[in-house]
């Protein structure tokens, strides 16, 4: 399940570190399910929702990290790269789903699916 900006952008690194690194292969990048741009649109167009994911009691900043910063960060409230899903799968919630949802127990606000982070800095 993928998003076609993060199809394009796998596409694009590897694409990038095939020349980087002299190697010639093919390559293609797919999801079983592409998540359609008019569910971040449903999100978004819900202007008192997308207030209330502001608030600082709703939102902590330290989420936003090196490994963030690779997206758009202008509106972080929305999750990585600005995604806005309302996504949560059964053993993770992306952290391109609105951090409402996902913010880990150490944060200020804890969300109502706490994200298990797997990347170390």
């Amino acid at each position: 399940m993928a998003t076609k900006s993060a199809i394009d952008y796998l596409d694009s690194e590897i694409t990038k570190w095939k020349v980087k690194n002299k190697r010639e292969f093919e390559h293609s990048v797919s999801a079983v399910q592409v998540i359609d741009k008019s569910v971040s649109r449903q999100v978004l167009d819900d202007r008192k929702f997308i207030e209330l994911t502001k608030y600082d009691n709703y939102f902590d900043e330290s989420i936003i990290d090196g490994h963030y910063e690779v997206g758009q960060t202008g509106k972080p409230y929305l999750g990585f790269n600005e995604c806005a899903l309302p996504l949560v799968l059964n053993h993770n919630t992306p952290n391109n789903s609105l951090p409402i949802l996902w913010l880990p127990a150490d944060k200020k606000f804890t969300g109502l699916f706490p994200r298990v982070t797997r990347h170390k800095e």
